[in-house]
């Protein structure tokens, strides 16, 4: 991979990272919040001493997002970034939302709200890529 093709993935990652902090702070604290304190029963005693792995996770699937937009882009236009982002976001809906869902007693209607604000995360991610790569590419 040549310094070019780093610096771009690492800047767009770097903005989709901050992106997915602030979208899913405002989506699991502000939006859902009232849902989602019922299931703090079943949180882990020292989730505050795991948040850095949440982190990490963000920051990963962000890194994953940049690359495989990359890979996955041809023209860099508005309906490649959307088909991208519904193929990665539908993947993930299956294999975090709906295998959480499997796995945990939890009420269908909050997990179908996960999947709903992540696929619309995703498409965001999209557009953010969209613009990083086409602005930045041409730099």
């Amino acid at each position: 991979m040549n310094v070019k093709k780093a610096k771009l993935y690492a800047i767009s990652t770097a903005i989709l990272t901050v992106f997915a902090l602030l979208w899913n702070g405002l989506v699991h604290l502000v939006i859902l919040g009232g849902e989602e304190r019922l299931l703090e029963p079943i949180h882990r005693s020292d989730m505050a001493d795991k948040m850095w792995i949440a982190i990490v996770v963000t920051v990963v699937i962000a890194l994953f997002y940049s690359v495989s937009y990359d890979r996955w882009r041809r023209t860099g236009n508005l309906v490649e970034a959307i088909w991208h982002s519904l193929y990665f976001g539908i993947a993930i809906i299956i294999i975090v939302d709906l295998n959480q869902y499997a796995q945990y007693a939890l009420p269908f209607s909050l997990v179908a709200k996960w999947a709903l604000f992540g696929l619309v995360e995703f498409l965001l991610y999209g557009q953010i890529a969209r613009w990083a790569f086409n602005r930045l590419a041409k730099k």
